[in-house]
């Protein structure tokens, strides 16, 4: 799987008391490091702290990660932790006792900790930063949950800044690029979703799908593909879909809107192409030589 790029989440932090700086930079996400360290039952992050007066707290701050299911189905979980910053400014967290193939935002709150060996420390901010990420399957299958994290990582770029370089490989196609989007996803962990190999029936219910799932959906927006989240009690499915209002977003759906399914592990590597046979290259080199 390619590695992935961090990104940066800004902190709206108020000001220290009187001669002290304010924290005002960013803090950032690896999402590579999630990304390649996928888990059934714990969410991996790594955390990248550039701002020099968040960095001369070190020794003295925790923070507090509130993990939820994009599906809402279950109450969210709080977990305080001392965060050790190392001196390049990253600090490792590993959150434990996740719900394989979900996926999950998760927000962090910074405080001090506190000096009466209480609970709860002094917040440093109000606002939290986010991070979308996703579990893996039981067993080690990671096709689906590659997918539903590449996507997420994508819906989380787009949240930060709407306006990206790299985006233009997808949004460029004429005519919408919902579809394109989706088969991008799929192209970076050496998927085809273009042209899978067949479609398989569509499920009697929602709970049969599975994260990272490929479907083609057709509403009152038109057709587009979705990287399945997963869903709700109410039977909804939930999925990554792009030009959904020209942007990245988490959609709802019905079943009813579902026309092509594709699951993730059906997904294969594109297809080589054909090598040009010898007489036609050597007949190509002959025809541009002669017209120089």
């Amino acid at each position: 799987m390619r590695a992935a790029i961090a990104f940066a989440v800004l902190l709206s932090l108020p000001a220290f008391a009187a001669g002290e700086t304010p924290i005002t930079k960013a803090v950032s996400f690896d999402y590579s490091y999630s990304h390649e360290n996928l888990d059934p039952h714990a969410m991996h992050l790594k955390l990248e702290i550039r701002d020099q007066a968040l960095l001369a707290l070190n020794g003295n701050l925790f923070a507090t990660f509130v993990s939820r299911e994009l599906t809402n189905q279950k109450l969210p979980l709080e977990k305080p932790l001392y965060l050790d910053i190392e001196q390049d400014g990253t600090a490792l967290v590993t959150l434990e006792d996740l719900e394989p193939s979900t996926a999950y935002s998760i927000e962090v709150t910074f405080s001090l900790l506190p000096k009466d060996g209480s609970k709860f420390g002094t917040a440093l901010s109000r606002a939290s930063a986010k991070f979308y990420g996703v579990t893996a399957a039981e067993g080690g299958i990671l096709k689906g949950a590659a997918l539903a994290s590449r996507a997420l990582e994508e819906l989380a770029r787009w949240k930060k800044d709407p306006v990206q370089g790299h985006r233009q490989a997808y949004t460029k196609a004429s005519g919408g690029w919902g579809f394109v989007f989706v088969e991008w996803i799929a192209e970076q962990e050496g998927l085809n979703a273009r042209t899978p190999t067949a479609d398989a029936p569509i499920p009697k219910t929602a709970f049969d799908l599975k994260l990272g799932d490929i479907l083609v959906l057709k509403g009152n927006g038109g057709i587009n593909k979705s990287v399945v989240l997963g869903t709700d009690q109410a039977g909804y499915v939930w999925g990554v879909e792009g030009n959904s209002n020209n942007q990245v977003e988490i959609r709802r759906r019905p079943l009813t809107e579902i026309t092509r399914y594709f699951p993730a592990e059906s997904l294969m590597a594109p297809a080589p192409k054909a090598p040009v046979p010898a007489r036609l290259f050597k007949k190509s080199v002959e025809a541009d030589a002669s017209s120089k």
